[in-house]
């Protein structure tokens, strides 16, 4: 028997919907703010900004969502928000903010953080208030005047287990948001993010990892990144520009295969790799900063490094060359070491990968201590961040690279001038 309804009744169900909706918005701006705002991706006229709430009473009112996205509405001409749920009464709410865009002329200088392998002592290892001592890192970071940062992998450490389902992952990139250094200094500036191992699965994993999708999706909720991946590909890898430079995040682990016969293995993957051929071949940009979680250019005995999968890192030199592509610089973690590498060839310009590790993981226990690209006076092993400047116009742009201790003092400062790179 069919059900016929009469229109009385659509309008009833319709204002009963919009009542719904109205009390569920209305309770969401009651939520407590835990994490966050973390600006994301920006554009000259738009901003995006991520924020983690909780159904929890709240005692002041500049905790609340609803005073956050006050705030944030004073210094954009408009926003708008949606919210997702994350674990049990926590949730995500992404905000898009949106403004004129102003007509500037580009600036005469710039810069951006970067830093890998954020370890968060576990109980068990925090002798002597490790974690505490360690996480000031942050604080330093946040007084850095820089325009944003980049995180190359190891974000977090998912360990006991904690890859092996949806909960234990996010518990632990929970747990790290809430920590009140690394909560103050996602705040500081516009966060992007590519991955490595740690904040994927178990250690050394690969395109073989049973649950990369929900770790994918883990990341997705965590980060705000411009892009993740392309739609008949996924994964963490995207692309922006800021002032006349261009930056490509690599993803290093989603199509990983480092078995079999040597041209078959894969660090990145065909399409991602055509991805990134495309991008570079249109990209306008003076220097082109290329994220990637895994060393590129040094050949190594010990660790993760492209020279296990030659092929494609022979295609990727050859595409370089080819093509005629400038401006590149590699920018790496992993290695619970930092050092600046340079790769000399024959002729084209030196190609520099600055690899800077770790944040506030152990430093190095036994990797390879020499290789042939280290520049002279760069082996960092301690916790240590990375600060770059690019400074003047034109082929006249240089690009400075500084490396800190936790505690903020200069370790060592190197420069590398575009017309170098042609």
């Amino acid at each position: 028997m069919r059900t016929s309804f009469s229109p009385a009744f659509f309008c009833l169900f319709s204002l009963l919907f919009f009542s719904l909706s109205l009390f569920g918005q209305e309770q969401l701006l009651d939520y407590k703010v835990i994490s966050g705002p973390m600006p994301g991706h920006y554009t000259d006229s738009t901003a995006s900004f991520w924020i983690l709430v909780q159904k929890k009473p709240v005692l002041q009112k500049k905790n609340r969502l609803a005073h956050v996205l006050k705030e944030l509405e004073q210094e954009f001409s408009s926003i708008s928000y949606q919210d997702e749920p994350l674990w049990k009464n926590k949730r995500i709410v992404r905000v898009l903010a949106q403004k004129k865009p102003a007509i500037t002329p580009q600036k005469d200088s710039f810069s951006f953080l970067t830093g890998s392998c954020a370890f968060q002592y576990p109980l068990v290892l925090n002798m002597f208030g490790k974690r505490r001592r360690y996480n000031k890192i942050f604080n330093k970071m946040a007084q850095t005047d820089a325009d944003f940062m980049v995180w190359t992998g190891d974000n977090v450490y998912y360990v006991l287990g904690q890859w092996n389902s949806y909960k234990g992952m996010v518990k632990k990139n929970l747990r790290s948001r809430e920590r009140k250094p690394i909560n103050k200094f996602l705040q500081s500036c516009p966060q992007y993010a590519t991955w490595d191992d740690h904040d994927y699965g178990p250690n050394n994993s690969d395109a073989n990892f049973p649950l990369k999708d929900t770790a994918l999706n883990v990341f997705k909720k965590m980060w705000a990144n411009p892009y993740y991946g392309e739609e008949d590909n996924p994964g963490v890898y995207s692309h922006f520009s800021q002032e006349n430079c261009d930056f490509f995040l690599l993803d290093s682990r989603y199509y990983c295969i480092g078995d079999g016969p040597e041209e078959k293995r894969t660090l990145f993957g065909k399409k991602q790799m055509d991805w990134l051929k495309r991008q570079l071949k249109k990209a306008k940009g003076d220097f082109k900063f290329i994220f990637s979680g895994t060393q590129l250019w040094p050949k190594l005995d010990k660790g993760d490094h492209w020279d296990e999968f030659p092929a494609e890192r022979q295609d990727f030199l050859d595409f370089l060359q080819k093509e005629d592509i400038k401006g590149v610089v590699v920018i790496s973690g992993d290695r619970h070491y930092s050092e600046l590498n340079c790769l000399k060839r024959e002729a084209d310009y030196p190609l520099y990968e600055y690899t800077c590790s770790p944040l506030t993981s152990f430093t190095d226990p036994y990797y390879s201590k020499e290789n042939d690209c280290r520049e002279e006076g760069t082996f960092v092993r301690k916790q240590n961040y990375g600060l770059l400047t690019i400074l003047g116009q034109g082929l006249q742009r240089i690009c400075r690279i500084q490396t800190f201790n936790r505690k903020g003092k200069l370790l060592w400062q190197r420069e590398i001038a575009l017309k170098d790179l042609q």
